[in-house]
């Protein structure tokens, strides 16, 4: 098996990747051959040339994956010094950046997007390279705003949402106009919470991990209430990088604490539903948040509702020509009618679990391409 990985080598998420290669080929007695190109040297790479030189030259048949860029500040520095050159503008030096900064958004979409399109021109020139990804839709599924119109426009349950920046007049105006009883604002190129403020209905006070430290604003691990001028602030700062304010949905409970579900769809089929449970509106595990009993969780569910939910997420994922997303669900607390809040190209990683037949998702992305190789 011969593999190209573009990803953090220091990762976790890289390191357990190639962990499981090296197992299922020990198991079969085949040998491993695997490329990884390290996110820097892609941000380093003006053209498909500077790739080559990289990389190198394959011969033989080598699929593609393609890892999350993740928070490495390293990383970071240097996709904003991509988005910098892409844009023309003139390169800042970026000093050492702390881990939990939230970057100009704009900028570092910008330079994710070169780098995707040169790592593209350079897949294909290079016949021997196996590329299941469509560069564009994974640019897609990076925003979220452009995500939830094609889901959408596909007649799929998304919540109402709009997008919004900081010419947007009467923000608040438009939130109590829409009559919600909670708004989430989003950045709208960001993730893992990054970023987030849940409003309540009049927008006076928010919930949110953002903080702002000497003139900069950071993600952190603490959820905490917020008001008046802080809040004040946090918006304007989000506006300013351009967000999706999507309308809340009130999550289902189990045991008095909100749920909802991440679902991994892989080339098409629902391969794992992992539930996560948390005090917080925000469900995320790094805050707070924890995994789900699923017979537990499960049982708040109707069964129609469940099956539903499942079938709009391969519906989803069949919208976007990439070989594995994950799908966070939630399903309404009066209702039990499920909600597709975003989707993610990356969405695959979460170590120490595994299905009900022992394997774990990588496990099972590797033995479906397998096959292609």
């Amino acid at each position: 098996m011969r593999y190209l990985i573009v990803g953090d080598p220091g990762s976790l998420r890289c390191q357990f990747f190639v962990r499981e290669l090296q197992e299922f080929q020990a198991a079969k007695n085949g040998t491993l051959n695997v490329c990884v190109l390290d996110w820097r040297q892609l941000c380093r790479a003006e053209t498909p040339a500077d790739l080559l030189a990289e990389a190198g030259t394959l011969a033989a048949p080598t699929l593609l994956r393609i890892e999350s860029p993740a928070r490495d500040p390293e990383v970071i520095r240097r996709l904003l010094q991509r988005g910098q050159r892409a844009a023309g503008q003139t390169v800042a030096e970026w000093p050492e950046l702390v881990d939990g900064w939230i970057a100009p958004q704009p900028l570092l979409f910008s330079g994710l997007r070169a780098c995707l399109l040169t790592l593209d021109q350079f897949t294909r020139q290079q016949s021997a390279i196996i590329n299941r990804y469509n560069v564009e839709d994974v640019l897609t599924l990076f925003d979220k705003n452009r995500t939830a119109d094609r889901l959408r426009d596909h007649d799929l349950p998304v919540p109402d949402s709009f997008a919004a920046d900081d010419r947007t007049p009467d923000l608040r105006e438009k939130i109590q106009a829409a009559g919600w009883e909670a708004a989430y604002l989003k950045l709208a190129t960001g993730s893992c919470a990054s970023g987030i403020v849940r409003l309540n209905a009049d927008a006076r006070t928010g919930i949110t991990t953002t903080q702002q430290l000497q003139g900069q604003f950071y993600n952190s691990y603490r959820v905490r209430t917020i008001e008046g001028g802080p809040l004040e602030e946090v918006l304007a700062f989000l506006l300013a990088q351009t967000v999706t304010v999507q309308k809340g949905v009130m999550k289902a409970t189990v045991g008095g604490h909100n749920f909802d579900v991440r679902v991994v769809v892989l080339h098409g089929k629902v391969v794992a539903t992992i539930f996560r449970v948390s005090r917080h509106p925000m469900t995320n595990l790094h805050l707070g948040g924890r995994r789900g009993e699923a017979r537990q969780c499960r049982a708040q569910i109707p069964q129609r509702h469940w099956l539903d939910a499942m079938g709009h997420c391969e519906q989803a994922a069949t919208l976007f020509d990439v070989p594995c997303v994950g799908i966070d669900v939630a399903f309404d607390r009066y209702t039990g009618c499920p909600w597709i809040l975003e989707m993610n190209a990356f969405g695959d990683f979460f170590p120490r679990w595994v299905s009900d037949r022992g394997k774990t998702i990588h496990r099972m992305e590797i033995e479906h391409t397998a096959g292609l190789l």
